[in-house]
């Protein structure tokens, strides 16, 4: 949760409010405190103007004497987002007044920390995003207990956090860190959609969303809510090591019918979509599935084409050959 608060004479002045404005936008503000040592009556304050377009909440506080007035803008949903993981917080700090950190050796620490600290957000992390803000509250509060500190008393952290949660292979004490965690949970129900294809789950989510030919990972309807359209939003965001998480779900062919020729991965490292650019874009068809697209003839397989218009560019012949000798090398069983 990033904050911004400032000084400024006169905000109403052409430019200054555009300023803030930029300046909230460019550093993605949450929370921003103005205080207007010119204005008499704030009432007239124009927030779109120095916020933006988009939901945002207001307080003032009218001017007195030679002091001047306070504006507060927030994201109502970022503060809203924040109470709901307050439960897990308590939970954790309820948990370490219960312990003596002190009277603990630093192996009975790390081991209640793994066992014990480690377990309670499990569920929350399984199914939402936790914000920024949160993860560092309880990695804080981890931090503290893991070197003998308590909530009113601060020690020395002897060893970066970052080494700590490395694995112990590698010099670390295996903690693992809570956005690693949360992003494992959140990508299991990724695995899961793919691996699952016959659970009551799965239908419903299809049913309600849809299902092929109207999703490119995670199917996902815009005009939506709810906790599974802000899961496949995390989870198609979500990189590992500069790759998207769907490069690394690949796809068993079988018959063909249930994988998708251009968005699945299914053949070498990168999907057809992005192999394929010119001719992708001359697909008439996009969800189309394998057995859509490799059709047996005799002893071959070839690719059977719905193009929206001929091959000519040399990028488009460039790939048709590729494609071509992809289909040379394919072979249909049963």
């Amino acid at each position: 949760m990033n904050f911004l608060s400032i000084n400024i004479r006169g905000i109403g002045v052409y430019g200054k409010s555009d300023w803030v404005r930029s300046l909230r936008v460019k550093n993605g503000v949450d929370f921003v405190a103005i205080q207007e040592s010119k204005l008499s009556n704030n009432g007239s304050f124009d927030i779109e103007r120095v916020w933006g377009r988009g939901e945002v909440k207001a307080e003032r506080v009218g001017s007195s004497g030679r002091s001047g007035g306070l504006i507060s803008l927030w994201k109502p949903k970022v503060f809203k987002k924040f109470c709901h993981w307050q439960s897990v917080i308590d939970t954790i700090q309820s948990r370490l007044s219960s312990w003596k950190a002190h009277t603990l050796s630093m192996g009975g620490r790390l081991t209640l920390i793994k066992s014990v600290l480690a377990s309670l957000p499990i569920y929350y992390l399984s199914l939402y995003k936790a914000p920024s803000k949160v993860v560092e509250l309880i990695e804080k509060l981890m931090r503290a207990f893991l070197w003998g500190g308590t909530s009113g008393e601060r020690k020395l952290n002897w060893v970066a956090w970052d080494t700590v949660t490395t694995t112990k292979k590698e010099g670390g004490l295996g903690i693992a860190k809570v956005k690693d965690v949360n992003v494992a949970l959140l990508s299991k129900w990724a695995w899961r959609f793919y691996k699952e294809r016959d659970s009551l789950w799965r239908k419903v989510i299809e049913a309600i969303h849809g299902g092929k030919g109207c999703w490119v990972f995670l199917p996902s309807k815009a005009n939506l809510i709810g906790c599974w359209k802000s899961l496949v939003s995390v989870l198609t965001r979500t990189k590992i090591q500069g790759k998207s998480l769907h490069s690394f779900i690949r796809g068993k062919v079988g018959d063909g019918s249930d994988i998708r020729f251009w968005f699945d991965n299914w053949l070498g490292s990168t999907i057809l979509k992005d192999r394929w650019p010119a001719l992708y874009r001359l697909e008439r068809h996009k969800g189309c599935t394998v057995i859509e697209r490799l059709q047996p003839s005799n002893s071959k397989v070839l690719l059977s084409s719905s193009w929206s218009s001929g091959i000519h560019t040399v990028e488009q012949i460039s790939e048709m050959q590729d494609a071509d000798f992809f289909a040379a090398k394919c072979h249909f069983f049963g």
